[in-house]
């Protein structure tokens, strides 16, 4: 009986991977042709400091230095992660920018090592934008197989700008904005807890596509920062409850120190 179990378990595991496999190839054709796609996917923004890695590295389940790249502040990353698990060392594959025949792979023929996986975004990234002072709307696309990820697509989105170029701080915003707006798309907004929540500056611009928070996730990351801060019961529960932000609760995170 108990070899009939995990034979089963097998049998799930394959149609399961098969079927996200499939779910991906439709997303990508999705993005090909500005096609709709209803099914749920993340999207994670905030600011250029607020965690937005750090963060998507913990979903991942391994780090490849995303962060040291600086690379979200131009280009979105789309990261399509499928739980495989046969996959002891994470398996990653970009999607080819360009495709010469209708029928080929979409995605790379070998795999990109996790050592080159910073370098190869920002390479791709300098492709399409060419400068620093541009962004590009077309979206990276990263397939990671790994035992210990979930089956989830992520937006890794370029980060909100306080000051500095104009035109790209604009660019960013509206970019983000276009995909926040469709309603499949569970929204992330990362805070950092050394912001008080009166002087945020994600939240606002969240609100313009989700008024209410309906489909957003509130995350209050670097909280360790704060604690230092909270001196009795009464002002860490007033901080706690999110003051001035309605009846939508926050989350509260720590990522590990690298």
């Amino acid at each position: 009986e108990r070899n009939r179990i995990i034979e089963q378990e097998k049998q799930l595991n394959q149609h399961n991977k098969d079927l996200y496999s499939l779910f991906n190839e439709l997303q990508g054709i999705s993005n090909d042709f500005s096609l709709d796609s209803e099914s749920p996917e993340l999207v994670v923004v905030g600011m250029q400091s607020d965690g937005k890695s750090s963060f998507i590295e913990g979903l991942l389940g391994f780090q490849f230095n995303l962060v040291d790249t600086n690379i979200g502040t131009r280009r979105p990353l789309i990261i399509q992660m499928i739980n495989d698990q046969s996959k002891e060392i994470p398996c990653c594959r970009f999607r080819k920018e360009e495709l010469s025949q209708p029928d080929e792979d979409p995605f790379e023929q070998y795999e990109t090592p996790l050592a080159y996986l910073s370098n190869e975004i920002i390479v791709r990234t300098e492709n399409k934008t060419k400068d620093k002072a541009t962004v590009s709307d077309h979206p990276i696309i990263l397939r990671v197989e790994y035992k210990d990820c979930s089956n989830l697509t992520i937006y890794d989105t370029p980060g909100f700008r306080l000051r500095g170029n104009e035109t790209l701080k604009s660019d960013i915003e509206s970019m983000n904005l276009k995909i926040m707006s469709p309603p499949n798309r569970i929204i992330i907004c990362l805070e950092q807890s050394t912001v008080e929540w009166s002087n945020t500056t994600s939240r606002p611009i969240v609100k313009q596509i989700d008024p209410f928070f309906y489909r957003t996730i509130l995350v209050n990351t670097k909280f360790d920062n704060r604690v230092k801060e909270l001196r009795d019961a009464e002002s860490a529960n007033k901080y706690l409850m999110g003051e001035g932000i309605g009846d939508k609760k926050p989350f509260f995170i720590s990522m590990p120190v690298r």
